[in-house]
C-alpha cells in the first residue's frame, strides 16, 4: 500500500464515521436531514478547494461523483459549511501527520529528525469580522487585515507537522512553545529531535523549554542576544545565567561563522558533541531554508491567500485544508522516491531532479474527490500512475511507470 493511499484511507475512515461527524458539527441538529450534499460531501469539497469559483467548484464536484445533473447553489453550500467546525479540518490534518510518521521510513540526519519552526503573515479579506479578530498591518499608508501563521516543518521529509493561525501581532516565541508540545506527541525511540530557529526566536525561556522536552536546537541569534554572554573564538562552550531565569544557568555552544560577504553569523546550540564541527553546524542551519520554500509553495502554488469566504470559520477551514493538501502532495512525492533517487544516482545525470510540484497539485485537485470515492484497486492505481507522471518525463517513461504499477496491482490481486 502506498503512503498516499494509506493517508487517503485514513481520512476516508474518519470522514464517514458517525463519531467524527458528531465532533465536527457546530450544532447537534446540523446534518440530521437528508440533503443534496451530505456532511462528507461538504468536507470533501472544502478540502478540494473552490479557489477559482464556488459555483464552478460545485459543478465539478457533482460531475466527479457522476451526478452532473444535480444542481446546488453556492448560497446553499456557503450556508452549509458554516455548520462545520474548523477544528474538524485540523483534526484531519493531525491524523495524516500521525499516520505518516507511524508508517514512513523517514530521513534523518545523524540520528536526528530535523525540524524548523517559523512564522509567516498572510493577507486576509478586509472584512470587519476578520479585522476585529486578526488585526491589521499598515503598509505605505494602506491597512491590510493579516494573520500570523506558524509551522513546525520536517525539513528532510518535507512534511508539515504542526500548523496554527493567530492574530497578526501574536508572539512567535509563545507559539513556538505550542509546536514543541505537539512534537512530543510524535516522539520515537528511533531518532532524536533537532529544531532549527531563525534569529527572531532565541530567548532564555524558549531554550529552557526546548531542553525540558529533551530536544536539541540550532538557532541563529543576534549580537544583542549574545551581548552579555562571555565567549571567545569561533567555537566555544559557555555557561550563562540569564536574568529571566534567575539562578538557573544555561550551557550552550556559541559558533561564529564567516560569510562570503565578510559578515558574521552567530549560531547557538546545545549539541556539545565535538564530532559536530562548526562548519557542519553552518550546513545544518542551511536546512532551515526548506521551510521558506514550503511557505512559497503554500502561497504561490497552493494559493493559500485565495480564501473562499470572509468569515473566520471559512478562513480556518481553508487554512487547515490547504495544509492537509500540502501533506498529501508530499506523500505522492514520498511514494515516488525510488524513481527520483534513481535519477540522482545515474552517472549520466548532472543535475538533481524532482517532481513537478505545481502539476502534482493540479493533478491531485482534479482527481481529489475520485480518490475518496474510488473503491476499486485498479482505478485507484490508475490515479497514482497519473501522479507519478509528474516525475521528469525525459528520464522516466510513463509506460514504464504504468507497467510497474499494473504489475504491483496483479501481485496484490493474487494475494486477495
Amino acid at each position: 500500500m502506498s503512503m498516499f493511499k494509506s493517508l487517503i484511507d485514513n481520512v476516508k475512515e474518519m470522514l464517514y464515521s458517525e463519531e467524527y461527524m458528531e465532533r465536527s458539527k457546530i450544532r447537534k441538529v446540523d446534518f440530521t436531514r437528508m440533503r443534496k450534499m451530505s456532511f462528507p460531501d461538504n468536507v470533501l469539497l472544502i478540502l478540494k478547494g473552490t479557489k477559482h469559483g464556488l459555483q464552478a467548484g460545485l459543478n465539478e464536484f457533482f460531475a466527479s461523483i457522476e451526478n452532473d445533473k444535480e444542481t446546488y447553489s453556492k448560497q446553499a453550500f456557503s450556508k452549509g459549511r458554516l455548520r462545520i467546525k474548523p477544528e474538524a479540518f485540523h483534526e484531519l490534518f493531525k491524523a495524516t501527520v500521525c499516520k505518516f510518521y507511524k508508517e514512513a521510513a523517514i530521513k534523518t540526519y545523524r540520528g536526528y529528525r530535523v525540524t524548523a519552526i517559523d512564522g509567516s503573515r498572510y493577507n486576509l479579506p478586509n472584512s470587519p469580522e476578520l479585522r476585529s479578530i486578526y488585526g491589521e498591518q499598515i503598509t505605505k499608508g494602506q491597512s491590510q487585515v493579516q494573520a500570523l501563521t506558524s509551522c513546525l516543518y520536517d525539513v528532510l521529509n518535507h512534511m508539515l507537522i504542526d500548523v496554527c493561525i493567530y492574530p497578526c501581532k501574536s508572539n512567535e516565541r509563545i507559539i513556538a512553545e505550542e509546536h514543541l508540545a505537539s512534537l512530543g506527541n510524535l516522539k520515537s525511540d528511533k531518532y532524536k529531535e533537532l529544531i532549527l530557529l531563525d534569529r527572531g526566536y532565541p530567548s532564555a525561556q524558549l531554550i529552557r523549554r526546548i531542553e525540558n522536552y529533551g530536544y536539541s536546537y540550532v538557532m541563529r541569534c543576534s549580537t544583542e542576544f549574545l551581548k552579555a554572554v562571555k565567549f571567545s573564538g569561533s567555537d566555544s562552550i559557555v555557561t550563562h545565567t540569564f536574568s529571566s531565569l534567575k539562578d538557573t544557568p544555561i550551557s550552550m555552544r556559541v559558533i561564529v561563522l564567516s560569510l562570503p560577504n565578510g559578515s558574521k553569523e552567530y549560531l547557538i546550540t546545545n549539541i556539545i558533541d565535538s564530532s559536530f564541527t562548526s562548519e557542519e553546524f553552518g550546513e545544518i542551519y542551511k536546512m532551515r531554508w526548506e521551510i521558506e520554500t514550503k511557505y512559497d509553495d503554500l502561497k504561490n502554488k497552493l494559493q493559500i491567500e485565495n480564501f473562499s469566504g470572509t468569515s473566520d470559520i471559512v478562513i480556518k477551514q481553508d487554512f487547515y485544508s490547504t495544509m492537509l493538501l500540502s501533506n498529501l502532495v508530499q506523500s505522492i512525492i514520498y511514494d515516488n522516491g525510488e524513481e527520483i533517487e534513481a535519477l540522482h544516482s545515474s552517472d549520466d545525470n548532472k543535475y538533481s531532479y524532482a517532481m513537478n510540484i505545481a502539476m502534482t497539485i493540479s493533478e491531485l485537485k482534479t482527481n481529489f474527490v475520485k480518490c475518496f470515492l474510488c473503491d476499486n484497486k485498479l482505478q485507484f492505481l490508475h490515479l497514482q500512475v497519473r501522479f507519478s507522471l509528474q516525475i521528469p518525463g525525459d528520464y522516466v517513461s510513463g509506460d514504464h511507470l504504468a507497467a510497474r504499477a499494473l504489475a504491483h496491482f496483479l501481485i496484490l490481486h493474487r494475494r486477495d
